[in-house]
């Protein structure tokens, strides 16, 4: 149970004293709301200054520095940015109204109830507390416990524990301060109801979750609740069939909620990677689940040198290029690669979805191989194959890469889909093949294109800070692409921001950093709400990777594989065995 005694201290409380409390994470505890949040020296610590640096990250303009848990200058900083923003006193305090601004209410207690956070929970007890905990689990997904009523029953404590199981905390059903924290980390939306004339981070998460909707018109990321938003939520109630009132309440969450519902460490499905030993020379593949357990070495140590691994639709076999010019698969549980063809010139390859066809570049162009008969079809001149949903017709940049062309695999049909922004590389299908993105035009310079097939429009995706945006991967629900956007810091040197943005080109957020930024290095979870990446890259060895997941959801990513020269993953579309 995550008891540890509860504790009101004033504003302004010092670090001496908060050296006295029990600490989480590696800081002194301090729910979030409990105290006021400012500049000072010593420097605060506490688990709340944490939660309050991944808040003004996520309002994306506010850079408070790394998320350590420690009120520095940089976190002063962007306190004053944000209370501008918002049009606050900037004081550089977090007092109540900065921090209803972040989506919490302050004090112990709000209109007469607990506040969320200032007591412990449990089955049986009731009050605004219980309505704030009952929202915070229905938008974390796969923990719902229906729409909130402030009642602590039977369905909240499977809610509770389900939440408390998937971040790795004692499953009691009992919410104490270190469930309280990990659902203020983890939850930015529920704190309180959102309507008309609201403003904050709880807002801005809104819009972007009602963007990611099909069903919703597009609206600002703002972080004010104004008409266009009113708007969005009226039609995602009429769409769902609940009350339509423009107000985001317990109804309205726990619907919000439905839509996301696999938010979390994405535990199954298997994760595929490329390894050096550093002690053999000898490269390998090994897959392991998203939590870095039960690895297997698919291939054993390698006589060559081996392309970025990818599943096959079915998740049965494991493709990759290599070295010697030549072309291997391998069963998902292990075993002896196998040589499918010769001759191959590029590392870019498509599974088509009958899980026997494979589109591969040669010098002459594409080949379609067929991994059980081996037989080896010439079809069109061109590179970066991307197979549409049906398998039977794919995408491909042709005319040294100066045209975005398609052609069914019995090579009719060639059309040219669009040849207004060359070279076309990278060239990646969405799940439902109305959308394909890429790259252009080059390394040094590259931006990320989404192209809409039906139409012939295309959206640039807005370019990060040095313009070199790289190896644009589509969710596996169509609805969002990541991609690494290059920046540099003195000091630093160049860097990878893992950065998500919706099928209308538009930036939702970004989640992490990688320090290895020129590769294809990002794969999505079965359930779109995670990615693995490979981070570790150094200016001596930019081929140096450690494999984490993030969640589109969470605070910080979660390390998969430790250790160098670990890169090119893949996840499994959907879950698998073993």
């Amino acid at each position: 149970m995550d008891e540890i005694p509860q504790h009101d201290p004033p504003p302004g409380d010092d670090e001496a004293r908060s050296l006295q409390v029990p600490t989480v994470d590696g800081l002194p505890y301090f729910d979030f709301g409990s105290r006021n949040l400012r500049l000072r020296s010593p420097f605060q610590r506490g688990t709340d200054v944490k939660i309050l640096q991944v808040l003004l990250k996520l309002a994306d303009q506010f850079e408070p520095g790394p998320v350590d848990g420690i009120f520095g200058p940089r976190t002063d900083q962007a306190v004053r940015q944000f209370q501008s923003y918002y049009g606050l006193a900037v004081d550089g305090i977090v007092g109540p109204d900065t921090f209803w601004t972040l989506g919490q209410s302050t004090g112990r207690y709000l209109g007469g109830q607990p506040r969320f956070g200032s007591r412990t929970l449990r089955q049986g007890m009731s009050g605004g507390d219980v309505t704030v905990l009952q929202n915070r689990l229905n938008i974390a997904g796969q923990t719902q416990a229906g729409p909130a009523t402030g009642f602590f029953n039977a369905a909240t404590t499977v809610a509770v524990r389900a939440f408390q199981t998937r971040y790795g905390l004692t499953p009691d059903g009992i919410v104490g301060p270190v469930t309280t924290y990990n659902l203020k980390l983890r939850t930015w939306l529920g704190g309180h109801n959102l309507s008309r004339g609201y403003k904050g981070v709880d807002v801005r998460q809104l819009q972007r979750w009602l963007n990611s909707i099909n069903e919703v018109a597009v609206v600002a990321v703002d972080g004010f609740f104004g008409p266009f938003t009113e708007s969005a939520v009226r039609a995602f109630q009429s769409f769902n069939h609940i009350r339509v009132d423009g107000i985001v309440g317990p109804q309205t969450f726990n619907t919000l909620g439905r839509y996301t519902n696999e938010i979390g460490l994405d535990s199954e499905g298997r994760i595929v990677y490329r390894h050096l030993d550093l002690a053999t020379g000898a490269y390998s593949i090994i897959s392991v689940k998203p939590d870095g357990s039960n690895s297997i070495n698919l291939t054993g140590p390698l006589p060559v040198i081996p392309g970025f691994p990818q599943w096959s639709p079915d998740r049965q076999w494991v493709a990759y290029w290599a070295d010697d010019q030549k072309f291997y698969v391998v069963p998902a549980s292990g075993g002896t690669p196998q040589a499918i063809d010769t001759g191959v010139t590029a590392t870019e390859f498509s599974w088509s979805t009958d899980n026997v066809t494979l589109a591969v570049v040669k010098l002459d162009g594409i080949h379609l191989v067929n991994r059980v008969t081996l037989v080896d079809t010439f079809l069109v001149a061109g590179g970066f194959p991307a197979f549409f949903p049906s398998g039977t017709r794919l995408a491909f940049a042709g005319g040294d890469d100066l045209v975005l062309q398609a052609i069914n695999t019995d090579g009719t049909g060639l059309v040219t889909l669009d040849s207004e922004t060359p070279p076309y590389h990278n060239v990646a299908m969405s799940p439902d093949g109305t959308r394909i993105t890429y790259t252009t035009p080059g390394a040094s310079i590259s931006f990320v294109i989404i192209f809409d097939v039906a139409t012939g429009s295309r959206l640039s995706v807005p370019p990060g800070p040095q313009g070199k945006d790289y190896c644009p991967a589509w969710s596996p629900n169509g609805k969002l692409v990541a991609l690494s956007a290059t920046d540099f810091q003195s000091g630093r040197g160049f860097f990878g921001i893992i950065r998500i943005a919706d099928k209308f080109a538009r930036i939702v957020f970004d989640i992490a950093e990688s320090t290895c930024f020129s590769g294809c290095l990002i794969t999505w979870g079965p359930n779109s709400d995670r990615v693995a990446y490979a981070s570790g890259c150094t200016a001596a060895d930019p081929f140096a990777g450690t494999i984490y997941s993030v969640g589109l959801f969470a605070s910080a990513p979660v390390q998969v594989v430790p250790g160098v020269r670990n890169d090119a993953a893949d996840w499994t579309p959907v879950p698998s065995t073993p």
